[in-house]
């Protein structure tokens, strides 16, 4: 057993040499060694690191490469992602860890481990998944683009094969066997009753924190420039970027449209509050807005109270016309004061799935402006379809994920930051 431990101290130099910033966050993770065969290694959603027997049998350049995937599992916070998704999406967690995997492993380039008896096993990547699961045929070319969230949307919307664990256990060798070379699915869990015979490699500084999770982001972010890989080093960036400045995009984006900065310096308290009864001098008609926001499962009720609470800072100068909507379409409400979003606005409606096109339909009749849509864009429809049914009029799109691929005339796509 002491052997395990110098092991992994040896281990800690070498990945010191290739990478700092994965010895970084190695050096804060709680590493416990599980006296089993069940599994290479694991992490959970506590910041800990499960290493096996199996794990010490691979050779040193191996288990390097094992470690910075389980480090990267929890950079991209996969464990807690995949315990969403999971309930969301209804897929069995060992498909969706399979796509972490696959995602995981096109970000280090890890193709093959290899044990010290020369046997190799080939890491799960995103052809293998193409030929696990039919559906993603489709998009095998685009796959690398996609985030977790959308790949698993993809995979739910149209499951052909493997859609229980049983069925997993069940793939059939024609799918992955390739000559002598077994298939690394890296699929089932640590389980309970391994933990009794257990030896803790390393405590760690993240194991007594009462706020794991901030403690984690706060090293990721402290170590983020000792990555060496920039384009790496620009995701996780941007997956870290917590705060949107939502009031600065929504207020440019109205100011170019409606042209109102300067009628505003005319108005006092009370001109604001209600300019339809109380004018003022230079007051004009208020023109109207249109806003679209996506209650889907996958929008996080954080996102959705900090966004509506910007509704206040355009209120001032414009109505709202507001709709949520998920699969279906709820509104609309018709805000025109602070009263309005307080009264109308801040009851949630929907936490469904995501169709975007029966609320494009729905606003076709409306008098507007300018529209805004606040959405993560993982909606069930292909972005060209979508593309089509988009108005005419000057569209920004508020995007969490990702940005989908409209060249449309008018329509402005910000993102914030990507999976």
């Amino acid at each position: 057993m002491n052997n395990v431990v110098d092991e992994f101290k040896e281990l800690l130099v070498v990945i010191l040499d290739r990478n700092p910033f994965f010895y970084r966050i190695l050096k804060s993770l709680r590493v416990i060694f599980v006296n089993t065969y069940e599994r290479i290694a694991s992490v959970d959603k506590m910041f800990r690191l499960y290493l096996t027997r199996k794990f010490f049998e691979l050779d040193k350049i191996s288990r390097v490469k094992i470690l910075e995937h389980e480090i990267l599992h929890l950079v991209f916070k996969h464990p807690l992602r995949i315990e969403n998704l999971e309930r969301i999406y209804n897929l069995d967690k060992r498909v969706i860890n399979l796509i972490a995997d696959a995602i995981v492993n096109h970000k280090i380039s890890l193709d093959y481990v290899k044990d010290l008896n020369g046997k190799y096993y080939k890491a799960i990547d995103f052809d293998t998944l193409v030929k696990i699961f039919k559906p993603l045929k489709k998009y095998k070319n685009h796959l690398y683009k996609m985030c977790l969230e959308e790949i698993s949307q993809k995979l739910s919307n149209d499951f052909e094969i493997y859609s229980t664990g049983e069925e997993i256990e069940q793939i059939d060798s024609k799918y992955i066997f390739r000559r002598n070379i077994d298939e690394y699915l890296d699929l089932n869990e640590i389980h309970e009753e391994s933990l009794s015979d257990k030896i803790i490699l390393q405590k760690g500084n993240l194991s007594e924190e009462e706020d794991v999770e901030k403690a984690f982001d706060d090293i990721v972010k402290d170590n983020l420039h000792l990555l060496e890989d920039r384009v790496l080093m620009y995701e996780i960036e941007e997956l870290y970027k917590k705060d949107i400045d939502w009031k600065n995009y929504l207020r440019n984006f109205i100011h170019s449209y409606l042209k109102v900065s300067t009628r505003l310096s005319t108005w006092s308290k009370v001109n604001r509050i209600i300019p339809w009864k109380i004018p003022g001098k230079r007051c004009f008609e208020r023109k109207h807005v249109l806003i679209g926001i996506d209650t889907s499962a996958s929008i996080s009720d954080y996102d959705l109270k900090i966004f509506i609470r910007q509704l206040y800072s355009i209120i001032r100068y414009a109505n709202i016309i507001l709709y949520y909507w998920d699969t279906d379409v709820y509104g609309p409400m018709i805000l025109r004061n602070y009263f309005d979003i307080k009264n109308k606005a801040e009851s949630v409606k929907g936490r469904g799935g995501t169709r975007i096109i029966p609320f494009l339909n729905k606003i076709r009749n409306h008098d507007y402006e300018c529209l805004i849509i606040m959405s993560d864009c993982l909606w069930e429809e292909k972005d060209e379809d979508v593309e089509k049914f988009l108005p005419n009029k000057p569209t920004l799109i508020l995007t969490l994920k990702r940005v989908p691929k409209f060249y449309k005339r008018n329509v402005k796509v910000l993102k914030f930051f990507t999976y």
